[in-house]
């Protein structure tokens, strides 16, 4: 059984007072992820600046030691990432009023699919904690157009008489269908 007072504890010992707030710079909505899904999108390798931001939880508290341990805040991180398609700085400084990084997503090499990674955010000081931060990518990328179906050869053959006249036709060297046309009436009538 799950005890709240140990998680609490736990919590505490390994600082997670402070909570990161994640956001994709120049992505409409500021969302925490890269989603990416169109042709263009996955054509070329794209380069994307995230901002990190710390949320402290006394956020009302104005008192000058709170404020100066915010002043004081700093936090180094190892960044980690979960697929080959992402490359990631290998550390970040995170400060008081937020900073940024950038990485780069190469969707180029990928197979048709879906794809997805992470890139972990690891407190250098407290690695047993795991991440503070994630940062989830999702590459969907479709199947080529320019996909092209070969029926091969239709062969098409005519047999005259003096009364009518035969069209064979088929694929390859197979014969598959065989119409009499009425030389008087100008109708294809099905052989039986």
């Amino acid at each position: 059984m799950l005890s709240i007072a140990h998680i609490l504890e736990k919590t505490l010992q390994n600082g997670h007072q402070v909570n990161f707030k994640v956001r994709i710079v120049n992505r409409a909505g500021g969302p925490r992820g890269v989603y990416l899904r169109q042709k263009q999108e996955v054509a070329a390798k794209q380069t994307f600046s995230v901002e990190i931001d710390p949320i402290f939880a006394t956020a009302d508290n104005v008192d000058l030691e709170t404020q100066m341990q915010r002043i004081e805040f700093e936090m180094k991180f190892e960044l980690k990432t979960s697929s080959d398609f992402v490359t990631v700085p290998g550390l970040f400084m995170l400060m008081h009023n937020g900073r940024s990084f950038k990485f780069d997503v190469d969707p180029t090499k990928l197979s048709p699919g879906v794809h997805t990674a992470n890139i972990c955010g690891i407190d250098t000081t407290k690695p047993e904690a795991g991440p503070r931060f994630v940062i989830p990518i999702t590459v969907v990328k479709p199947i080529d157009d320019e996909v092209s179906i070969s029926l091969g050869e239709l062969k098409v053959r005519t047999q005259c008489d003096k009364e009518s006249c035969h069209y064979t036709y088929g694929f390859h060297n197979e014969i598959s269908k065989t119409f009499p046309f009425d030389n008087t009436q100008n109708s294809l009538h099905q052989m039986k």
